[in-house]
């Protein structure tokens, strides 16, 4: 049992290396000159927002929200900051650096984040078995991919499934079958293995895959260029930080809420998606009979992220009247509601998350129904 416990660890740990290096190399200049960003103003235009609110939560922080025409900006025609104040203190150490440089090393800081995703979506869904593995590899892909162009289909996303297919199972096969064939030495495994590595060559290397019409070509770094995490690298967004830290706060939900509850809180940089890691989080506490930690950890998040902001020249409630005033209070709800691209990589990665784990758990209660599922 150990031998196989190892064995899947093995080929969760191929997997995310292999996604891994993808993601590295889908941050190219060469991506961004496909997506004709190099040369326009709108290039790193998000992350231009969290470097001038680090400037200002130091030099004047009354005007984190509400900017003064009299401001004097260290980046010209700053997007503005939305986030709440704690966020800053991501982007106070990059904030030394020039601003083209800061956003490079800012990138490259989430970048390194995306094996720990993988390695928290493995401590939240504990695979035991092969079918355990193969959800736990469809998560990691969705976590580490997320293919699927807004732009083109919105939530509509069966027909993008049906052109991705053969690209998700060979990544999910390829661990499985390169383990067997090195330790096994298996002659199927070996087959398996020359076409899971043809299939990923053929959707990777510039082949076409598909006349599905859509914003950018089905070719060399299209799962990645296509989809939220282009947009993510090319803006200089957050989304990748925000996504660890609510993986974070779940796995922790399952032994120690008293930290998981302020990491929850911090990483509410969009309170959406903390709302849709909420019904996860709350089921992982009662499971492990931790309620009673809560407690405690509400007691943290008051003492170190709410009453802090609130004293340091009342930040945070600058913070909340923003919110009131631009968004809730807003005509029309001030497009609060509103999915940008990037913001899909979060929703389908959650999203994923919260079904595979429910899957898993009512599998578990009923194994019956497992047993059955497993002849089919």
């Amino acid at each position: 049992m150990q031998n196989h416990e190892e064995e899947l660890k093995l080929q969760v740990i191929i997997l995310t290396a292999f996604l891994t290096a993808v993601a590295f190399l889908s941050y190219t200049p060469m991506i961004k000159a496909q997506l004709n960003w190099v040369e326009s103003p709108g290039l790193a235009a998000d992350y231009s927002a969290y470097y001038t609110a680090a400037y200002n939560f130091l030099f004047s922080p009354m005007h984190l929200y509400f900017r003064s025409s009299m401001q004097n900006f260290p980046v010209p025609n700053a997007q503005g900051f939305v986030y709440p104040p704690w966020f800053v203190l991501f982007v106070l150490p990059f904030s030394t650096l020039s601003f083209p440089t800061s956003e490079k090393v800012f990138a490259l800081f989430q970048l390194c984040l995306m094996p720990v995703m993988a390695y928290l979506v493995y401590k939240l869904l504990e695979p035991k078995s092969e079918l355990g593995y193969l959800a736990t590899a469809f998560v990691v892909e969705m976590v580490m991919l997320e293919p699927f162009d807004s732009r083109y289909v919105g939530i509509d996303i069966w027909p993008q499934v049906l052109e991705y297919a053969p690209f998700f199972a060979a990544l999910a096969v390829f661990p499985i079958v390169a383990v067997k064939a090195v330790t096994e030495r298996r002659r199927w495994a070996r087959v398996l293995l020359t076409l899971a590595s043809v299939t990923i060559f053929v959707f990777t290397a510039g082949v076409p895959v598909a006349h599905v019409p859509r914003v950018f070509p089905v070719r060399s770094g299209a799962m990645k260029v296509g989809g939220a995490y282009g947009w993510q690298w090319v803006l200089g967004q957050s989304k990748v930080l925000e996504l660890a830290l609510i993986l974070a706060a779940l796995v922790l939900a399952k032994k120690r809420p008293d930290l998981s509850l302020p990491m929850l809180l911090l990483s509410s940089f969009d309170p959406r998606f903390t709302l849709m890691a909420l019904p996860l989080f709350v089921y992982l506490v009662a499971k492990g009979h931790t309620t009673h930690k809560l407690i405690r950890g509400l007691i943290y998040s008051i003492v170190f992220l709410v009453v802090p902001f609130i004293l340091y020249h009342g930040v945070l409630l600058e913070y909340i009247s923003f919110v009131l005033q631009g968004y809730i209070l807003a005509p029309g709800g001030g497009g609060s509601f509103v999915f940008w691209d990037y913001e899909w990589l979060i929703f389908y990665a959650l999203l994923a998350t919260e079904i595979v784990y429910f899957a898993k758990e009512f599998l578990d209660r009923y194994p019956a129904f497992s047993k059955k599922i497993l002849r089919i």
